[in-house]
């Protein structure tokens, strides 16, 4: 990006932002279509194709909404902007790992009370009552993205629906598979 590019970029957000503020939606509209492109591009850059890229880009923008009337027109926008979205990407990677880490724990502790001979390991979450209690179109959106590694796009294909289908598929059975981790007992 040149000198030049920065500056336009820098002061047409900054106009929109401010034209935003004021009420005008369809500069709002456009600012956010910006941002989420450059914010999309500038995490993929440094983070790389990260599986909850787009989750976090969306944290981005919800944050930028809420926040709008923290920006102030008389000072540069991407300061501003870079602390949002510093403070919502590690906030992401956080929200991330812990998840993560109580799914593990879960996931280990149900392979381990599932088979009471312990000689044969299964796999509680796919061939267990959690996964066979989500709708079968929430459990091939989850297998071909989160286990079986597929991109959205790919996934999407595969069952031949559109990828923001699959994105609903799979924050459905996320979101349902949560519940029932959450409604477990705990020994």
């Amino acid at each position: 990006m040149t000198k030049a590019q920065y500056r336009e970029d820098e002061q047409r957000w900054s106009h929109l932002m401010t034209a935003a503020q004021g009420g005008n939606a369809k500069d709002y509209e456009q600012l956010l279509s910006e941002l989420s492109t450059f914010i999309s591009r500038y995490l993929r850059s440094r983070i790389g194709a990260h599986q909850s890229l787009d989750d976090w880009v969306q944290d981005i923008l919800i944050a930028i909404h809420q926040g709008r009337h923290t920006y102030n027109p008389k000072r540069a926008i991407r300061p501003w902007l870079f602390a949002i979205i510093r403070h919502q990407t590690i906030d992401g990677m956080r929200r991330q790992s812990a998840y993560q880490k109580m799914i593990d724990q879960r996931v280990e502790q149900l392979a381990c009370t599932e088979n009471s001979d312990h000689t044969q390991m299964e796999e509680p979450l796919i061939e267990g009552y959690l996964f066979k209690a989500l709708k079968q179109q929430h459990r091939e959106a989850l297998t071909l993205t989160k286990i079986i590694g597929l991109s959205s796009k790919e996934a999407a294909a595969a069952l031949d629906i559109s990828e923001v289908t699959l994105k609903v598929r799979v924050h459905r059975a996320i979101k349902q598979l949560k519940k029932l981790l959450e409604a477990e007992p705990y020994e």
